[in-house]
């Protein structure tokens, strides 16, 4: 155990990094500009439809990233708004990233 300030602090553990080989990197370049090119091809109104679906499922799907945006949105509006209205605006922050994404 470190010893700071006369108090001692138990070890933290450090996660590894993941490794991406080379060819992992491409595979996935590939996979977003495939998609980046069905999205370019798309009128904007659909795709504007499809990406909003997107943030849907990746909201409720994230689970850990939803509880990250909606703790960071507790912590910057505290009382000032109701627990409904953080739920909204964490939807429309995913919505509007999957947007202009």
């Amino acid at each position: 155990m470190a010893v700071e300030n006369g108090l001692t602090k138990p070890p933290t553990k450090r996660r590894r990094k993941r490794k991406t080989g080379p060819i992992r990197a491409r595979i996935e370049y590939a996979v977003l500009m495939f998609w980046a090119g069905l999205f370019r091809a798309l009128p904007w109104i659909i795709a504007g439809a499809v990406a909003g679906g997107i943030a849907r499922i990746l909201f409720l799907a994230g689970s850990k990233r939803r509880r990250i945006t909606l703790r960071n949105l507790r912590q910057a509006f505290g009382d000032e708004k109701s627990e409904r209205e953080i739920e909204g605006l964490a939807r429309s922050c995913y919505r509007s990233l999957a947007v202009n994404a």
